[in-house]
């Protein structure tokens, strides 16, 4: 399952807030406006550049791994397998 830009700003607005980070305190560590932060936490990076958001990731602590469409569709089916005997067993 892919992330999605949404997914993607609400991490990086949880772990802004978990850092007890301000919007102005990462806009400022980040180089770039506060508008900016507002922007990517909404999901609206339709102007942000790949070099400031993983600026932002690193600066919060965060990473992005990158795996195949094929690699994450097998993962995304093993948690679902995973999910399923978990239930199974809760019965």
């Amino acid at each position: 399952m892919a992330l999605t830009i949404r997914e993607l700003g609400a991490s990086i607005r949880a772990r802004r807030i978990e850092a007890g980070l301000s919007q102005a305190d990462l806009a400022r560590d980040l180089g770039v406006s506060r508008w900016w932060v507002v922007q990517i936490e909404a999901g609206r990076a339709g102007g942000a550049g790949i070099a400031s958001v993983l600026a932002a990731l690193d600066r919060l602590g965060l990473g992005l791994e990158l795996v195949t469409a094929r690699d994450a569709d097998a993962a995304a089916d093993d948690a679902s397998d995973l999910d399923a005997i978990i239930e199974e067993h809760r019965g």
